[in-house]
């Protein structure tokens, strides 16, 4: 099972978790999002994503998800930072 690093961060916030996330090997980055978000007991918040970013777990610099999220595997590993916001707006992408 790959095991994955995720950082969640609240906007405008000092709320901020990390994570080691052990997944099942086809899972998406949609559902190891939602799976950190439960882990952080905010499931029942609404939130929306702002960005996700993508590094590996030896670099220090990320990098911006472009394609789907929910079209994208997670690999052992990767470390992803997921900013999200407490507002909902119809512009952004509601988990």
């Amino acid at each position: 099972m790959p095991k994955n690093h995720v950082k969640l961060v609240i906007e405008n916030s000092p709320e901020e978790k990390a994570f080691v996330l052990e997944v099942p090997e086809v899972t998406t980055v949609e559902s190891l999002i939602s799976h950190a978000i439960s882990k952080a007991k905010w499931k029942d918040r609404k939130l929306a994503l702002l960005t996700a970013k993508l590094g590996m777990a030896e670099a220090k610099q990320f990098n911006a998800i472009t394609q789907p999220l929910n079209d994208m595997i997670v690999s052992h590993l990767q470390k992803f930072e997921i900013r999200l916001k407490d507002k909902v707006s119809r512009n952004f992408y509601i988990l």
